[in-house]
This record gives structure tokens, sequence and C-alpha cells, in this order.
């Protein structure tokens, strides 16, 4: 009867726990690194015309081996992604010196996948300019097919875009 009693018991309290509200509160803080971000991703271009830019933004990203998966110019929106080997030396040495001491496989990258998300949009107050924001995600996946998302922060990356993309630009007004 104890048996039953205890078994009863953690059936409620596993019913209760699962009733209980979770804390979503965590998702919407922004880092404190928010505004740095959002200043490297985003850029703005002194024209009235969205399908130049995504065009032109299209362009670009192609030229350094991104396969466009989704545009919808009526919404503004870009996504392309293109596939890397991850593997990195000092990855597979660490590897295998864990496991050498430790007994334990804890894998190592394997493929990585960056996707690109670009954004045009108007400016309220200024239908003459138009703002861009492109960001770059690196999907990393290991041996143990496990993946893992990392938001590509070099700035350096940004600019060299958004130079090719300034060119792109240019040279599509002037019909070059």
């Amino acid at each position: 009867m104890k048996k039953i009693s205890l078994i009863m018991a953690f059936a409620m309290a596993f019913i209760l726990n699962g009733c209980a509200s979770p804390d979503y509160s965590q998702y919407y803080k922004l880092s404190p690194e928010y505004l740095q971000v959002r200043q490297v991703q985003t850029r703005i271009y002194e024209t009235d015309d969205a399908e130049q830019l995504l065009t032109a933004s299209t362009h670009v990203l192609q030229d350094l081996g991104y396969i466009v998966e989704k545009s919808d110019f009526d919404l503004g929106l870009l996504s392309c992604y293109k596939d890397h080997e991850a593997v990195e030396a000092d990855q597979v040495v660490g590897r295998f010196l864990i496991a050498l001491l430790a007994g334990v496989d804890i894998g190592n990258d394997v493929v990585q996948r960056i996707k690109v998300t670009l954004v045009v949009s108007s400016i309220k107050d200024n239908p003459k300019k138009k703002v861009v924001r492109v960001s770059f995600v690196r999907a990393v996946t290991n041996t143990h097919n496990v993946t893992r998302f990392e938001l590509i922060l070099e700035p350096t990356i940004y600019q060299e875009f958004y130079n090719k993309l300034s060119q792109s630009v240019f040279l599509t007004a002037e019909k070059i």
C-alpha cells in the first residue's frame, strides 16, 4: 500500500509540475551588446528603390557563393546559405587527446552552414532612404550530429559585404 501511495505522490508531483507556467521573460531580454551588433549589421542607402537594393544584394551574395533560399521583393526579404567544411586541425588534436586521457569521445565539427538573412525596409519619415540589415549565422554540426548556432559578429565580414553592396548598387544604377 505504501508503494502505491508513493507512486501516486510522484505521479501527482509530475503532473502538477507540468502545469506550471514557464518563465518566458528570459527570451525577450536583449544582450548589452545589442545596439553595437545592430549598428554593425545595418546600413542606410540613399535610394527609394528597395527592389534595386534586393537585386544588388542577391548578386553580391551569389558572387560570394551563397545559394538563394528565399526572396520576397514585396516584403524586402532575402535568405541565403552556403555550406563549408568545419574540420579544424586543433579541434581534431584536442579531441584525440581528450579521448586518450579521459576515454570520452567529445566529437569534432564536421560541416557548417552559413545562413544570411537580409531585410530592406523604408524609413518612415524619409521615403528616399532605405535601411538594409543583414545577419550572418553559422550552424555547425559535429560528428555526433549535434548542431549549434552562432551569430557571426566579426565586423570585417559585414564591412566587406556592405562595400561590395555599395559597388553593386552603383553599377546597377549606372547600368554597367
